[in-house]
């Protein structure tokens, strides 16, 4: 599969059988080890920068528990208009106080 395919990924419908899913975890997940190890060899972050990113992601939904869901409900920056999290004290793409 190329990077334009996997990334334009769509399921194939809800009647996919738990085999078929279980193939689409592994692939996803051997896609995300194939990119973070590229980035980190060349040196896009370090270990510790990936862990805080990681937790960054993490508690978006407003809980550390090593998942996500995509139903959170982002706020908007009063100044810079960007996306952030619910639990953020700050933006983190501008600095400003929240």
């Amino acid at each position: 599969m190329s990077l334009w395919e996997t990334m334009n990924f769509t399921p194939r419908g809800t009647d996919r059988d738990l085999a078929s899913m279980a193939e689409e975890i592994d692939h996803l997940s051997m896609l995300v080890k194939a990119l973070a190890t590229l980035c980190h060899q060349h040196g896009v972050f370090n270990e510790k920068q990936f862990e805080e990113m990681r937790d960054f992601i993490d508690l978006q939904d407003g809980v550390l528990d090593g998942k996500t869901k995509s139903e959170f409900k982002a706020r908007v920056c009063p100044k810079c208009k960007k996306k952030v999290s619910p639990s953020a004290k700050k933006c983190m793409w501008c600095e400003t106080a929240l």
